[in-house]
């Protein structure tokens, strides 16, 4: 390992806990919900920021900071409650991990979801099941007439995306600085247009978080376009007490109807 190469993992935060602070992964507060400061923690509304959007990108707040005020070799992105493992025993990649990882592969990504249907078909019937919850389905669309306009190197993946059935969730992924300019750079203005043309006022009364949803395809539309070579982890939740339901529905969602039913049979 060259113990030279500087990397750095920002944890999303909504609170204040030193669980989530160590010499590898180091806490980033998103949205600037809380008030009390710690010298250890990094803020999203501090030097070139857009925090105050955190509404709209949710995590992506986070990360349009760390493109802006950072500088590291490597960067990565995790949520508080959510982790790159290596086993099942909890184990969060270390740093060695890490670099050998990305001397083979470009980008370390979470094991892809897989959904119960075409993504195009699944948020349409979404919408329909949940209806405050995710992006309208007329906004997706938006995203591929954009992508067609502006940005037609990534317009046909993203169409194969949305009729496909899997995706790296989370906005969660761990790559070299280079690739890491070059992603934001693209999605972000990829948001810039779509700003320019969405109507925000449909969302007053839904879930508002229309980026941090459609950056998720973005990014898996950017990774298949620009053919990267992928090292998947599994991602743990540790609000799950049992590893091995996290996996399973990560691969057959339908799982998580019977979730609660699920654990309770693990326990006896």
């Amino acid at each position: 390992m060259d113990k030279t190469v500087d990397v750095f993992i920002l944890t999303f935060n909504q609170e204040i806990s030193d669980e989530y602070d160590s010499e590898l992964y180091k806490p980033l507060v998103c949205g600037r919900g809380i008030t009390e400061n710690k010298p250890n923690y990094f803020y999203d509304d501090e030097g070139d920021n857009i925090s105050n959007l955190n509404k709209y990108y949710s995590e992506l707040t986070g990360e349009y900071w760390a493109w802006k005020n950072t500088n590291q070799d490597i960067i990565g992105f995790c949520h508080y409650r959510r982790w790159f493992v290596r086993s099942l025993r909890w184990d969060k990649l270390t740093k060695s991990d890490i670099i050998n990882d990305l001397n083979e592969y470009d980008i370390i990504l979470p094991k892809p979801m897989k959904f119960i249907k075409p993504l195009y078909d699944f948020h349409k019937s979404l919408n329909v099941e949940r209806p405050d919850y995710d992006v309208l389905f007329e906004d997706y669309v938006l995203i591929e007439d954009i992508l067609k306009r502006f940005f037609p190197k990534y317009a046909k993946t993203y169409n194969e995306v949305m009729n496909d059935r899997y995706l790296w969730l989370n906005n969660m992924f761990i790559c070299n600085r280079e690739l890491a300019n070059d992603y934001f750079d693209w999605l972000f203005k990829v948001f810039d247009k779509i700003s320019e043309e969405i109507d925000f006022d449909k969302y007053k009364f839904r879930d508002t978080r229309i980026f941090g949803f459609m950056a998720e395809r973005l990014l898996t539309t950017y990774i298949i376009a620009n053919d990267l070579k992928v090292k998947e982890y599994n991602i743990l939740l540790n609000t799950r007490k049992f590893p091995i339901v996290h996996i399973l529905i990560s691969k057959y969602p339908i799982l998580t109807q019977f979730e609660k039913i699920f654990e309770s049979f693990i326990k006896k």
